[in-house]
């Protein structure tokens, strides 16, 4: 009772008191009313009279708060919006939403989970972020799983409020101990009347209830974000058809080029090694006439996996044009680079490929010149002349052998 005649105080403004002191005037003046029963009826009167504006007062007051508030949000999630139109990368746009989670609408937790339409949908972690910044986390599920609510909210588009999530028989375990969960709330992104994810926020450590009042602003929030992310995702097709060559999916020359400077200049300011690849596939003209130029096609995505598959993450491999491929090496000597050469050529050597017997060899072969930084060249220009050179030496003494044009 303490408690609550102090907060109904607190609630109070100082103009609010004047009812008081209306009431402590009656009480001077009940003192010249003799008549003890009419003096009880005022009390009680004037009692019930200030009793009832005092609460009216707190109503209006917690009213205005909530709405001061409400309009707070509103207000933060437009210029949240306005930011999100001038990031066009997805991490960015995920990494901004949920730090605004944190800071602007007062989470204590928040995650984005993205679909992923490829080939069957799943719920794929994004981003996490708390009050102590970005966190990492994976969670997989799919949208087929019956007892996840992360899937039921994707699905149903359907905003959920869990209040005890060990016993709630469609939070799963792994989720629910991963994240210590007891109360969060699931609001879907929907784009379209399609959906492309979930937003997660929890207050795990101010234990703060999720209101009505809260889901109303996070559901224009997950509005405007899934205009963000679907952007950032059509920003990411454009840049990737721009830099991706079209039929193997791999880096184009415009790229190669401009990640060849770049790599070469970091190499020049640390004083580290760089090596360049320069690959041509043997006969390959021999091959197209022959089988077709849809086989031929067939046959370049095929050795493009083989050099994946044998290069390292770090390595960037472009396609230079028509069967010419180019690999950089950042940090890579050229003893190195002979050796990732070798091991990529044995690959393309050893493998069957359907229509090898259609060669004069019976098999299907390339070719590689190496050079290297500084000892070769130290622009991007000298660097791919040398390499190119090396690849020549290759083919003029025998094809299928990795050759360095300055080292006889």
């Amino acid at each position: 009772m303490r408690r609550i005649f102090k907060r109904l105080i607190e609630e109070i403004e100082f103009s609010d008191w004047r009812p008081f002191f209306a009431w402590i005037l009656f009480l001077v003046f009940s003192f010249f009313i003799e008549n003890y029963l009419l003096k009880a009826f005022f009390m009680v009167a004037f009692t019930v009279i200030i009793a009832y504006s005092t609460y009216s007062t707190y109503r209006r007051n917690k009213y205005i708060k909530k709405m001061e508030n409400f309009c707070k949000q509103i207000t933060y999630i437009n210029s949240l919006t306005e930011a999100l139109r001038g990031s066009m990368k997805l991490e960015e746009v995920l990494t901004l939403i949920l730090k605004n989670l944190i800071d602007g609408l007062n989470f204590d937790r928040a995650l984005i989970y993205i679909v992923q339409q490829e080939h069957r949908p799943v719920v794929h972690y994004s981003a996490g972020y708390d009050k102590g910044g970005k966190f990492d986390y994976s969670y997989n599920v799919s949208l087929d799983k019956e007892n996840s609510i992360l899937a039921r909210s994707i699905i149903e588009q359907q905003t959920y409020i869990i209040t005890d999530a060990p016993n709630n028989f469609y939070c799963e375990q792994a989720l629910v101990e991963k994240l210590n969960l007891k109360e969060f709330g699931l609001i879907p992104i929907v784009i379209k009347g399609r959906s492309v994810g979930v937003i997660f926020v929890d207050n795990y450590i101010s234990k703060k209830k999720i209101d009505d009042d809260t889901i109303q602003a996070l559901k224009v929030f997950a509005n405007q974000s899934g205009i963000a992310i679907e952007n950032a995702k059509i920003h990411e097709t454009i840049e990737s058809l721009a830099t991706r060559d079209g039929l193997t999916n791999i880096y184009n020359h415009r790229y190669f080029q401009e990640a060849l400077r770049k790599e070469l200049e970091k190499s020049a300011k640390y004083n580290r090694p760089l090596s360049l690849i320069f690959i041509d596939i043997d006969n390959f003209k021999d091959y197209n006439d022959k089988n077709g130029h849809v086989e031929g096609d067939d046959l370049l995505k095929e050795i493009t996996q083989l050099f994946r598959e044998n290069i390292r993450d770090v390595d960037i491999l472009a396609r230079y044009g028509g069967e010419e491929f180019v690999i950089v090496l950042p940090e890579t000597s050229r003893a190195d680079a002979y050796q990732i050469a070798e091991k990529a050529r044995k690959a393309v050597e050893g493998y069957t490929f359907k229509l090898a017997e259609s060669q004069s060899q019976g098999r299907i072969t390339v070719s590689m010149g190496v050079s290297a930084f500084p000892e070769d060249a130290s622009s991007p220009e000298t660097l791919i002349d040398i390499a190119d050179k090396g690849l020549y030496k290759a083919k003029t003494i025998g094809k299928n052998r990795v050759c360095s044009y300055s080292q006889q």
